[in-house]
């Protein structure tokens, strides 16, 4: 305890020798005897000499040299961040005069850039401002006419971070300032709270050096609350395109303009204008983002369908009689099209019709059109073109019997109905080849005596027919007469 004692007397007493000027120092010493200046800066101490001290060269010396130096003239120039005692010293008549002055050394601030990443800051050429800036400096080459805009909302207290460099300035502290007389922002050291709409100058710079600064438009709007988005088509197949439609809540807010994107950017695009584009089968959802910085956003889904790109026609047949029916089928390609289904439309019902299943029925011979349009794209079709025939109804003869001789010909006579019979070829047949044989153009050769039937039946498949009961007959070639002996008695 003694010693700790002690040791305090001794500390004391040295102050009191430091602090103490001599009486003679009253007649050689600085004006000042703390000065703070700059890195790069100089500095002359006014020395003020009377008596005796006014005659002697004066020797300058600085503690650190690092920190500042002086020269011979006593210029003191500033180096490093820090502090250094500067002291100008003479001897005259044997008696030394001495005084001493602190230098402190700042860094100075070079930047201030404010921090943007949680303010909502626009070009003020961005689209979305187009006629809602109205503050205006009369000097077109004022640089406040083209600051960055800085969105803010009436009692939405924001705080404004900032860097400033070097990062080892001797102080960072910053001064928030307005040119709008308290009437706009309130302002509580780096806390803005906007009181009432409208515009404003806020410059940020650095307490220690102000002449080094930033400065932001400041804009005070109404807030987007709510976003309502609306597909003009909530359903569209691949490569057709659709807009959005953006509804701002409440009426009056300030800023109406939207970004617009999509978290499935495989499904669908959009664009900047709201043009939905859909690119594969899928829900696509689309997002309307508020660029007032409110955050707000609005979205709605849009189902992309996979259209009909072809539909082919396929059938049995590319005929049918009149009265028969045809049965058609569609193929959509591709196969993952959503809607497969068709509409069947006769584009020629005069000669065919046509059900909604696909199945043709023959009205009248001649050539149909059959139309396939798929229901999703009324664009995608197809024609089948039917041969509508007319199938034979009836074969009649003038006689349903004939006869002939053995080894002689007859010509058979026939009447193949409707007249308009499509093929009205027919084919002939007999029973019995050894009674009776007949040609591909109906002509009846008697071979031996007897009966059989010769059928004469269409060629078009209609399976009429009718038949022929032909008689052979053997004629009666030569009489020969044999010789009696007759007894006449008389």
């Amino acid at each position: 305890m003694k010693r700790i004692m002690l040791m305090l007397s001794l500390s004391l007493a040295i102050a009191l020798c430091i602090c103490t000027p001599a009486v003679a120092e009253q007649d050689f010493t600085f004006s000042e005897h703390q000065f703070t200046i700059f890195e790069g800066e100089t500095l002359s101490i006014p020395l003020l000499r009377q008596g005796e001290a006014v005659n002697g060269d004066v020797s300058w010396t600085s503690s650190n040299q690092r920190i500042a130096s002086v020269d011979a003239d006593g210029m003191i120039t500033a180096l490093k961040k820090g502090t250094t005692t500067v002291s100008a010293q003479i001897r005259v008549n044997g008696r030394n005069y001495r005084t001493n002055a602190t230098i402190e050394v700042l860094r100075a601030v070079t930047g201030v850039e404010v921090i943007e990443k949680s303010l909502t800051v626009l070009k003020p050429d961005d689209p979305s401002l187009e006629g809602l800036l109205t503050l205006q400096f009369e000097d077109p080459e004022d640089e406040r006419n083209n600051l960055p805009v800085l969105l803010v909302t009436v009692n939405n207290e924001i705080t404004v971070n900032v860097n400033v460099t070097p990062n080892d300035a001797s102080s960072t502290r910053v001064v928030l300032s307005a040119d709008d007389e308290g009437e706009l922002l309130r302002i509580s050291g780096r806390v803005i709270t906007p009181k009432a709409p409208g515009e404003c100058i806020l410059t940020v710079s650095s307490f220690q050096n102000p002449e080094v600064f930033t400065r932001y438009h400041v804009f005070i709007i109404q807030r987007v609350r709510g976003i309502i988005v609306t597909p003009e088509r909530k359903s569209i197949g691949v490569g057709e395109t659709t807009t959005a439609i953006a509804a701002i809540q409440p009426d009056n807010a300030t800023m109406k303009a939207v970004t617009w994107s999509t978290n499935t950017p495989k499904i669908i695009s959009v664009s900047p204008d709201g043009t939905i584009t859909a690119l594969a089968k899928g829900t696509g959802r689309v997002i309307a983002t508020a660029v007032d910085g409110s955050k707000r956003t609005g979205e709605a889904t849009v189902t992309v369908a996979q259209m009909p790109e072809s539909v082919s026609i396929s059938a049995k047949a590319t005929a049918v009689p009149v009265g028969q029916t045809l049965s058609l089928s569609a193929t959509v390609a591709p196969n993952n099209a959503n809607d497969k289904t068709v509409t069947w439309t006769s584009l020629t019902p005069e000669f065919a019709t046509v059900s909604a299943y696909g199945t043709v029925k023959g009205v009248k011979r001649g050539m149909a059109s059959i139309l396939c349009t798929t229901n999703a794209d009324p664009n995608v079709t197809s024609i089948f073109t039917i041969d509508v025939t007319q199938l034979v109804e009836k074969i009649s003869t003038d006689s349903n019997k004939a006869a002939v001789h053995v080894g002689d010909l007859i010509q058979l006579d026939w009447t193949v109905l409707p007249t308009d019979a499509s093929d009205p070829s027919v084919a002939f047949t007999s029973e019995n080849k050894r009674i009776a044989t007949v040609s591909p153009t109906g002509v009846v050769t008697g071979i031996s005596r007897g009966e059989t039937t010769i059928t004469i039946r269409a060629n078009d498949g209609s399976n009429r027919s009718t038949r022929v009961t032909v008689t052979v007959q053997q004629p009666v070639e030569g009489i020969t007469l044999k010789p009696t002996v007759t007894t006449v008695v008389t």
